[in-house]
């Protein structure tokens, strides 16, 4: 059986409520393994709370979505869509921890709070879709809020991704 490797990164994704295709499936693949990295980083004035920018929780999750429904967003829908077929197979939340502050003291540099395990999610997802759909593995995050506004954020991931296509 041949294997595929589907491989990704994203950098300077604006704050923000966003989705992001990795790979789409056609009917019959399976989706084997995904490992996954994904952080944050940003900068705020050293007049911008504390409490606010800290408590501002990212949620990124992964799911699998067939191209007819729409992505959920990871922080308002976090329930299984339609399992076993379109669900969350990984979601977490990462809070902003200070890092740095310039030298001047004009700047607090952000970034994403650690993981809490490493993203290596060994996956048994077939696409049972209907033949003209896909089954499409998708990045989906949402922040608590908007970045405090003396300063800005960005997101990043990379993923690589196993699929193995149904041999007849």
């Amino acid at each position: 059986m041949s294997t595929t490797w589907t491989r990704t990164v994203q950098t300077g994704i604006d704050w923000g409520s966003q989705t992001s295709l990795i790979v789409a499936m056609a009917p019959g693949t399976t989706l084997r393994r995904v490992r996954f990295a994904w952080g944050f980083y940003g900068y705020t004035a050293p007049t911008a709370s504390y409490v606010t920018t800290a408590n501002n929780a990212m949620v990124l999750g992964l799911c699998t979505v067939a191209s007819t429904h729409s992505v959920p967003n990871a922080r308002t829908s976090s329930s299984d869509v339609n399992p076993p077929l379109e669900r969350w197979i990984w979601w977490e939340s990462r809070v902003p921890s200070v890092k740095a502050y310039s030298i001047d003291g004009s700047v607090v540099i952000w970034e994403a709070s650690e993981p809490q395990e490493t993203v290596d999610s060994k996956a048994q997802v077939s696409s049972t879709v209907p033949s003209g759909d896909t089954l499409g593995l998708w990045v989906s995050a949402a922040p608590a809020g908007a970045w405090d506004a003396s300063g800005v954020a960005y997101l990043w991931y990379s993923a690589s991704v196993l699929t193995e296509p149904t041999v007849s």
